[in-house]
């Protein structure tokens, strides 16, 4: 199925929904514009990926969360999004469109939950520390990955698509491609670079000895790692390190929010997140600034030096 055939199913199914809100349960033609409403913004995100309704899935929605998150909306208007969703994709389920309703698998953030989730930087070193990289193999790339997240505070999407020509070894930064195709330079912390060159120098030329490969992250057959797979290595060492809710994104705020309490400025702050506007960067994080430094001084061994 093409693009265009994909968004064309898309606005049908709005259509279709529409009718049975109004004629079929009675609702006020302010009431469903209201629904379709917040349909329309989930509808732009899935078009412009090309995404058809049976494709939809968790990793989908929580890349729609993060998109919703990285805005400036507030946490009732994404709880109200998420109920539309379910609404819609339920109505689906009943019309055979989709096998089921992928809204059931998601964890769904708490209404009231205002700010992003953010490790402690003890509790960074534990998920850091969990793979077990004693012997060449699968776990000394996911230390890489692990600490190429964090490091440099990427989006899942951007550590799946890293190419190895975006490393910069001797400068120690990565040229990373983010939303809309828009590059910028990010600075890679030092255990970060040392454990992609430990992954490039006894794992990764086996997996890829003719260097035909373009992507930093992949298999033992070569392939390179998805989305998918990257939440799942998240998921596996977060919870060999007794961590619970991590996610990729929980690394990229907890990245973004040491940085603040290490007494980076948000400019700064803005440039290596990738964000279009200060303002989506002020709104996120501005907030915390007081309560990340009270926490830098409590978990971090430097907290108490001056910043």
């Amino acid at each position: 199925m093409s693009g265009s055939d994909k968004a064309t199913n898309w606005g049908r199914y709005l259509d279709l929904f529409r009718q049975q809100l109004l004629v079929s349960e009675g609702l006020a033609e302010n009431t469903v514009n209201s629904y379709c409403s917040d349909l329309s913004h989930f509808l732009d995100f899935v078009r412009t990926k090309s995404i058809a309704p049976s494709e939809v899935d968790v990793y989908v929605l929580t890349d729609y969360l993060e998109l919703c998150r990285s805005g400036e909306y507030a946490g009732r208007t994404i709880s109200r999004r998420l109920a539309t969703l379910n609404r819609f994709f339920s109505f689906l389920k009943e019309k055979e469109v989709v096998d089921s309703n992928p809204l059931e698998k998601l964890d769904r953030p708490r209404q009231q939950d205002q700010f992003p989730d953010y490790l402690d930087e003890k509790e960074v070193e534990q998920l850091l520390d969990a793979p077990e990289v004693e012997e060449p193999g699968p776990e000394v790339r996911d230390r890489a990955l692990l600490e190429s997240l964090y490091g440099a505070g990427l989006r899942v999407s951007e550590a799946a698509g890293l190419k190895s020509e975006n490393i910069d070894w001797e400068r120690g930064e990565l040229r990373v491609t983010g939303k809309g195709d828009k590059q910028r330079l990010v600075p890679l912390g030092r255990q970060a670079l040392k454990w992609l060159r430990k992954y490039f120098r006894e794992v990764r030329k086996d997996w890829d000895p003719r260097g035909t490969v373009n992507e930093v992250f992949i298999n033992a057959d070569g392939d390179p790692v998805s989305r998918q797979q990257i939440w799942q290595i998240v998921k596996k060492y977060a919870a060999r390190a007794g961590l619970n809710d991590v996610s990729p994104h929980t690394l990229r705020h907890s990245f973004a929010t040491h940085m603040l309490a290490r007494g980076a400025d948000l400019r700064s702050l803005q440039k290596m997140l990738g964000h279009s506007d200060l303002r989506t960067t002020a709104d996120i994080y501005v907030h915390l600034r007081d309560e990340v430094r009270e926490a830098h001084e409590v978990f971090h061994p430097r907290g108490r030096e001056k910043t």
